[in-house]
């Protein structure tokens, strides 16, 4: 595979920023995020103490790590060797942002998800060059095949710099004509890079094209990387998607971290339409679905079609759970599921000054910060003791909490809803001990429940969801499931990362591939009121286990060049649990580059005394409460 890059010459950079103003002009970057950034750094030169520009942005390694975090792969590698980023598949958990030790991917503010340098993919495909290319004046930059740069500027360019991370992290695309003086830390070796890359090309074994009919149920991420994952295998089989949303299928995770007055679902979508066409993929959009009969291999829809299969894709997934509230009924009452959700959120804002949202989890706490910063009045209520109880240690929730005040979301933890009260419309939210909050909407952030009636009804076996192996198979031969409307030995995290790997393993099976599903520790992050959240594992939450729990701070280490800043600029508050001199589960709440050390050592379960003395040296750790 040929390998797109950048060069660039540190002997012509005047560090005049005009790549930089082109490239978030062109663009249209929002305030605070850049795809490229000019900086200017000192260096010790033969014992000189000298000043280098450098102008960095993405720089599309050969082994890049935010492809490797990325769990939706939204991160991934395209045919030229560069990294592109998919903002359909993208669920804004800022794994992307922080892995890549070049900082180079950011989070949008108004969109919610991730984005970084694509190498103006769009002005190349029409055979211009990138746009901070055409703007150098000096022409210190360059894009092209990196082979071709070293034949032309010879063997001597380098790709470390001393303020730059070691490129033996991620084997970065790019290549400098080093200042006049400067020792070459590490000569470029392409070879080096193509190997490294050979074994993550993407390239499917299994193939079998046949002249079935499959037909997916749903229209969510998990049917979506079915329908990929069959047609990478089956080029002739006939696809049709059923799902009765009138939209092509988006993110849905967006719904909740984009920004609400500008939201706009076509910036979500996680393909446009020309990708179903081209993959010759059916899209029966807004039908309604009336039963299955695996028996006949038929599905009946509402308007009275009936569709034929061979094999069957169940990718229903879930509603949002209403508790049994009363007044949940009324009018201005609102779930976060939909679109059509959010574009009711909004109408009802341009007219309010105070909303409730009943849930502490990632969702509620998301919505409640868009509508903060939209400036409503916003009361967080959440029945258990502490912000998000299932996932985090009760300082980081309480730390969290107290943060949250201070940005003007009020937090009222612990307490038993009595009623939404008002005539038809919502208008306050009364709790058990007669304490009311004003509510001109109210907002149930209170889990999910899947849809499972049509599997039910077509002697599937359910439980709180579809049963499924770990291949995916339901109890009814050729009828497959995944999602949040499927559970592998009773377990369904509801996440979009489960609902991707899932998906993507039903329509590989489907198609006859043979692969399994492997439980995993997904992580949860979170961004709100200027702070991150980073949460993974066994925060101490089984009964009759004895765990340890040891919080302290981890201090902010001087960084090396970052294309982005962090979302957060202190410290951490940092809280690892141990269970049989083990780690099982972590969170950070502030600056979180320790990410990476702190998953992976969850991940690997890494002894106490090994990774305490890890975080001391990374970061100056220091734990106080034991429990």
């Amino acid at each position: 595979m040929s390998q797109l890059g950048f060069f660039y010459n540190t002997q012509r950079c005047i560090a005049c920023k005009a790549c930089q103003v082109a490239c978030k002009e062109k663009n249209l970057l929002e305030t605070g995020s850049f795809f490229r950034r000019v900086a200017t750094n000192e260096i010790i030169i033969n014992g000189e103490h000298r000043l280098v520009h450098f102008s960095g942005s993405c720089n599309h390694c050969s082994s890049p790590a935010c492809v490797e975090a990325c769990p939706t792969n939204a991160m991934h590698k395209s045919d030229d060797g560069t990294v592109v980023h998919d903002k359909g598949k993208c669920m804004g958990c800022g794994l992307c942002v922080y892995h890549c030790p070049y900082g180079a991917p950011s989070l949008s503010t108004t969109r919610g998800c991730s984005q970084k340098c694509d190498s103006c993919i769009d002005l190349r495909q029409k055979d211009r060059h990138p746009a901070c290319v055409d703007a150098c004046p000096t022409r210190a930059l360059k894009f092209g095949n990196l082979e071709a740069f070293q034949e032309q500027y010879g063997h001597s360019l380098v790709c470390d710099m001393s303020f730059l991370p070691e490129s033996s992290l991620t084997y970065p695309s790019l290549v400098m004509k080093p200042f006049c003086g400067m020792k070459a830390a590490d000569i470029y070796d392409a070879d080096l890079r193509y190997v490294k890359n050979s074994d993550k090309d993407g390239v499917t074994a299994f193939r079998r094209d046949t002249s079935e009919t499959f037909v997916v149920l749903g229209t969510g991420a998990a049917a979506v990387t079915a329908v990929a994952a069959i047609r990478e295998r089956n080029r002739t089989v006939q696809i049709l998607v059923i799902g009765n949303e009138k939209r092509f299928p988006y993110s849905r995770p967006m719904l909740s971290k984009a920004a609400l007055r500008g939201f706009n679902i076509e910036d979500h979508s996680m393909h446009d339409q020309a990708w179903y066409l081209t993959q010759n993929i059916t899209m029966k959009l807004g039908c309604g679905i009336a039963s299955l009969n695996p028996d006949k291999k038929t599905v009946s829809l509402v308007n009275g079609e009936t569709v034929s299969y061979d094999k069957c894709v169940y990718a229903l997934g879930a509603e949002s759970f209403v508790p049994p509230i009363p007044g949940a009924d009324k009018t201005g009452v609102f779930t976060v599921r939909r679109d059509t959700d959010i574009e009711e959120i909004r109408r009802s804002m341009l007219k309010a000054k105070n909303a409730v949202v009943i849930g502490g989890g990632v969702i509620g706490l998301e919505i409640a910060w868009e509508l903060k910063k939209s400036g409503l009045q916003i009361t967080v209520i959440e029945l258990a003791n502490t912000l998000m109880e299932r996932l985090l240690d009760e300082t980081t929730a309480r730390a969290l909490a107290v943060w949250l005040q201070g940005a003007g979301v009020h937090i009222a933890t612990g307490v038993q809803i009595d009623s939404i009260l008002g005539g038809e419309k919502a208008e306050s939210v009364a709790l058990k001990d007669g304490t009311i909050f004003p509510a001109d909407f109210v907002i149930l952030s209170t889990g999910i429940k899947s849809n499972v009636l049509l599997a039910q009804n077509a002697g599937i076996q359910t439980g709180r969801s579809v049963k499924v192996n770990e291949f995916m198979e339901t109890n009814i031969e050729d009828v497959y499931a995944c999602g949040d409307c499927a559970e592998v030995s009773g377990i369904n995290t509801g996440t979009w990362t489960q609902s991707i790997t899932q998906g993507y393993l039903a329509g590989a099976n489907a198609a006859g591939d043979n692969l399994s599903y492997h439980m995993e520790s997904s992580p949860i992050l979170v961004h709100v009121a200027g702070i991150s959240l980073f949460s993974i594992g066994d925060m101490g939450k089984g009964k009759n286990v004895d765990y340890e729990l040891c919080s302290g701070n981890i201090q902010k280490q001087g960084s090396c060049y970052m294309i982005n800043p962090c979302l957060y600029e202190g410290g951490t508050l940092a809280t690892y649990c141990f269970l049989d001199g083990k780690l099982v589960g972590a969170s950070l709440l502030g600056d979180l580059h320790s990410l990476q050390t702190v998953r992976d050592a969850v991940l690997s379960n890494m002894g106490k005394e090994s990774f305490l003395n890890i975080m001391e040296q990374e970061g100056g750790f220091s734990h106080g409460l034991h429990y």
